[in-house]
């Protein structure tokens, strides 16, 4: 088969990014050339890893604490993601990909790049989409946690007609939010389309579900088009620093807290409160990306406690299988390398699809969850407690890992988007 020249877009953070790379790097395998389109802050990595990167607006700035913050609320963070941060800025994100496939055979898609459809539609190029969460499915018969309504713990159980009228009345207040899409379609001369948060992220040609079977499986009301391959491990770089080896080889296994490149920006409240809990238990802990965020008085501070280790960003795959629990904020990557290291988690999730992997964490029973906006000393000792104590977290977290790692996601999606390529 021909070398396709092919485009992956991404958009948000390290965990949205390192799903595609994952891809990438199969695909290249295979003789296609890659390249990966996204925000400026994302290029460094891309081309780091040998990529080929095309700049793709609206650049996020992930340092911007005041603009994290707002992302990561748990009740109106999507919100001004959709109507602030992505959609007013539809017109140069689709200017950026119609420059980036412009010599392309194949678009990739991400779920938030929703120039992605528009571009397909008025070029003719092929596209797959793909999905890193069962959130952006919408289904009826397995509904997701929606942010900001944290009682829907409970939605699941009352079944598919009761579920089926809360998602028509999220249509219906989100098509709002989408005013500035259908406007640009318009000017672009195509039809209003499907509902580009719901139906009309999906290509009609073929879904990647690019999460695990241990999450969520193929629902009736998924797009018949789907196939759901496993979550795609990013195959990094192994080994860790010399200060966080020796600190490992010092004592117990410690817990890991570890909020992710989004919401590490705002972490120092978590931070303070772990830190308290976890030395009052008597135990030890690595906090990840606390290096670049803690001011020089905190740092002084947790310096101090000789069971505490400050880290700068740290390869999961290699720091995870070596902790006795995980504390993290509940994004698909790091929810997946904890399940796929076997380790019991305490995921405090903030905003978009953490909640939903909360809560199906929990339902594995590898793990427990505190809302972001409920987070106190108490409720996290409550928590630690259980997860240390109740060995069946740790049972579960281990046939977890099992099936997680023999999913194989990123050969199964690049199996897909091949057999896809020789269609076209």
């Amino acid at each position: 088969m021909a070398a396709k020249r092919i485009v992956i877009s991404t958009y948000g953070s390290l965990g949205d990014l390192y799903p595609y790379l994952a891809i990438g790097q199969a695909l290249v395998a295979q003789g296609h050339k890659v390249t990966i389109a996204g925000g400026s802050s994302l290029q460094t990595k891309v081309e780091a890893m040998g990529f080929a990167f095309a700049p793709l607006r609206p650049n996020l700035d992930l340092n911007d604490r005041h603009t994290m913050k707002a992302a990561m609320d748990l009740r109106t963070g999507s919100r001004t993601l959709a109507r602030k941060l992505v959609f007013p800025y539809i017109r140069e994100n689709y200017e950026d990909l119609t420059q980036a496939v412009q010599q392309a055979d194949l678009l990739i898609n991400h779920a938030y790049c929703f120039a992605g459809p528009l571009v397909s539609e008025k070029k003719g190029i092929p596209w797959i989409s793909c999905n890193l969460s069962p959130t952006n499915f919408w289904s009826s018969y397995d509904p997701s946690v929606i942010p900001g309504f944290p009682w829907m713990v409970h939605w699941p159980g009352l079944g598919f007609t009761v579920n089926r009228l809360f998602i028509q009345t999220v249509r219906i207040v989100t098509r709002f939010w989408c005013d500035s899409i259908y406007q640009f379609r318009k000017d672009l001369g195509l039809p209003n389309g499907m509902h580009p948060l719901m139906e009309g992220q999906h290509s009609p040609y073929l879904v990647l579900a690019l999460f695990s079977k241990l999450l969520a499986q193929k629902q009736l009301d998924w797009p018949v088009q789907t196939m759901q391959t496993g979550f795609p491990f990013f195959q990094e770089e192994q080994g860790l620093p010399d200060a966080t080896e020796a600190f490992l080889r010092q004592g117990e296994p410690p817990i890991v807290v570890a909020l992710g490149s989004c919401v590490v920006m705002n972490g120092e409240a978590v931070y303070r409160c772990c830190q308290k809990v976890i030395t009052a238990l008597g135990k030890r802990a690595i906090f990840v990306g606390a290096a670049h965020t803690l001011d020089d008085k905190e740092k002084e501070r947790f310096a101090r406690d000789e069971n505490i280790l400050l880290a700068p960003y740290l390869p999961y795959a290699s720091l995870f299988p070596r902790c006795a629990l995980v504390i993290h904020h509940g994004g698909m990557g790091t929810t997946m390398e904890a399940l796929r290291a076997g380790k019991p988690m305490l995921v405090i999730p903030h905003s978009f699809d953490q909640p939903d992997n909360a809560l199906r964490v929990w339902r594995l029973g590898a793990g427990t969850f505190i809302y972001s906006t409920l987070f106190t000393n108490a409720r996290l000792k409550k928590a630690l407690c259980l997860l240390l104590e109740n060995p069946s977290f740790s049972a579960y977290a281990k046939q977890a890992a099992t099936i997680a790692r023999e999913e194989c996601g990123r050969e199964t999606a690049s199996k897909y988007i091949e057999d896809f390529i020789r269609q076209l």
